[in-house]
């Protein structure tokens, strides 16, 4: 528990003032973990730890200065390559095509697992459909996915399909409409949300929490409410 509450802190771009009590989490962590395993399995993996809290003063959230990425993303380049002799040229080359794209085009060519390298910065829509959910208030074109910037939202499977409003709302997406312009969410909200614990501290502080007792009824909610 402790290890999970500080990386979510740490993960996080508006939780600075938490940085202090993640610290002390991960070294409450560190020492609890050499007094069970013993000093000769803290390997300097499980000791760097504890500057975590130092690289999120230097560099902000951890994704920031996250080499997962990187190291995802080398399965991409080696595609790039498409023969033993100058293998940087071919990269570089392939590179500059692939900028040279629009965010949609890359989008249209890049396998949905790997869509989540990109930033994009105007809504992304995918597999139209006609199935509903639709409200009076709320009609338009109607699609199953949704890229917008760090967000993906799936109205199938339970994966990506809940999500969290900026006034504490949980929702279950069931449809995503583009009308006029602009992007809307369809959904039905719990009606009870409460923590899900508070000891170390209060779940709600990390927006995590249990719900229960879904509206009968759906509602539609502007993008801007999510992010």
């Amino acid at each position: 528990m402790a290890l999970s509450i500080s990386m979510n802190i740490l993960l996080s771009p508006d939780r600075r003032e938490l940085l202090e009590y993640a610290n002390q989490l991960l070294d409450y962590f560190v020492k609890q973990f050499e007094i069970i395993y013993g000093v000769e399995f803290s390997s300097h993996n499980v000791h760097g730890l504890i500057h975590l809290c130092d690289a999120y003063q230097k560099f902000g959230p951890l994704d920031n200065c996250c080499a997962f990425k990187f190291e995802n993303y080398m399965k991409e380049l080696k595609l790039l390559i498409r023969k033993h002799e100058k293998p940087l040229e071919q990269v570089i080359n392939r590179y500059s095509e692939r900028n040279a794209l629009t965010i949609e085009e890359i989008f249209n060519n890049t396998s949905n697992k790997n869509k989540n390298l990109y930033y994009t910065e105007n809504p992304i829509l995918e597999q139209e459909h006609n199935d509903g959910p639709l409200n009076e208030n709320c009609t338009g074109s109607q699609y199953k996915r949704l890229f917008f910037k760090t967000l993906k939202i799936k109205i199938k499977g339970y994966a990506d399909c809940f999500v969290l409003t900026n006034n504490e709302i949980i929702i279950k997406c069931l449809n995503i409409i583009y009308d006029k312009g602009e992007v809307y969410l369809i959904g039905k909200y719990f009606k009870n949300i409460s923590s899900l614990y508070n000891d170390p501290i209060d779940s709600s502080m990390l927006n995590i929490y249990q719900v229960g007792k879904m509206s009968d009824t759906t509602k539609s909610w502007h993008i801007s409410k999510i992010i």
